[in-house]
């Protein structure tokens, strides 16, 4: 079974864990419900423990994470803002805190 599968460039990688039923592998799937019905029809898939754990590419993660960054950014600026704020009304920027800049 493994090895069709493997024919078949779904499972990409993996192999029997030593000293259990089980094996451990990459596999190639278009959505959950082709993943779950590759794993199910594993003949060892009643004996062991199943952990699936979804991967992506470095490139999709970096676009899923980047406007989350520029949030991030803009509200550290902000916030580095507000706290000069006070100190260039008290000393309309004379002191070392208000020449830092915005």
């Amino acid at each position: 079974m493994c090895r069709k599968l493997r024919e078949q460039m779904k499972i990409l990688a993996g192999g029997p864990i030593s000293g259990t039923i089980g094996i451990a592998m990459i596999v190639e799937a278009a959505s959950a419900l082709e993943l779950d019905g590759i794993v199910e029809n594993l003949p060892v898939w009643p004996l062991m423990e199943t952990n699936v754990t979804p991967l992506t590419t470095f490139e999709d993660r970096i676009r899923a994470i980047s406007p989350r960054l520029e949030r991030d950014k803009a509200d550290a600026h902000k916030q580095r803002t507000a706290d000069l704020w006070p100190c260039r009304l008290k000393c309309q920027g004379s002191c070392s805190r208000s020449s830092t800049g915005s």
